[in-house]
């Protein structure tokens, strides 16, 4: 199961409300990595659009902590249903994150809820 709640305790999480991207900034059926900054540490995000839906994870792989983009930015599997970790090829869920493959087996990305508001802004819900 994605974990849903721990990245809040993650130093420089951003708040409930915090705007963190504009939905034209992500390509339709792509990913963009992200650095909040507005608590005086970075924190890395990882946003993933497919047609409509909208998810959004903490830039870092559960198997060494290492952001997905470490390597590359292109962390998407080529069929486009998974994401890849770019340093040790660990597969996850696209939307989910959940793992699925290689050392993401038995993990999940930090799942970062959204909400898109009027006018295009996605915020952390």
């Amino acid at each position: 199961m994605a974990d849903t709640m721990s990245w809040q305790r993650v130093r420089g999480a951003p708040d409930s409300g915090a705007v963190i991207a504009r939905t034209s900034d992500l390509p339709e059926d792509g990913t963009l990595a992200v650095t909040f900054s507005g608590k005086g540490r970075d924190f890395p995000i990882l946003l993933v659009r497919k047609g409509e839906a909208f998810a959004a994870f903490l830039n870092a792989c559960p198997h060494q902590g290492l952001p997905l983009t470490f390597r590359s930015e292109d962390v998407t599997t080529a069929d486009g249903q998974r994401l890849m970790c770019s340093n040790h090829h660990a597969e996850f869920d696209l939307l989910t994150g959940e793992g699925v493959a290689g050392f993401g087996q038995g993990c999940a990305l930090m799942r970062i809820p959204l909400s898109l508001d009027a006018e295009g802004l996605i915020c952390v819900a």
